[in-house]
């Protein structure tokens, strides 16, 4: 649900921020995978063009492989 949450946010952020202003996607860790997963389903999506920038730091390559992991 974090990834329909980040779309959701994205969606209502395209709608308020003024004309002309950049959107930057920023996650940081487990939430880099999110933001980025968030980006990849908004480029295929009617969100195509909210955003401007995805910045991710220390992030982890899936994180569903590291859930699985930390629950193991």
């Amino acid at each position: 649900n974090t990834v329909r949450d980040g779309l959701a946010a994205l969606n209502y952020l395209q709608k308020k921020v003024p004309p002309k202003s950049k959107i930057i996607l920023l996650g940081q860790s487990l939430g880099g995978a999110v933001a980025l997963r968030v980006a990849c389903e908004a480029r295929q999506s009617e969100l195509n063009d909210s955003f401007d920038q995805v910045v991710v730091e220390s992030t982890f390559h899936s994180y569903r492989k590291v859930g699985q992991k930390v629950l193991a």
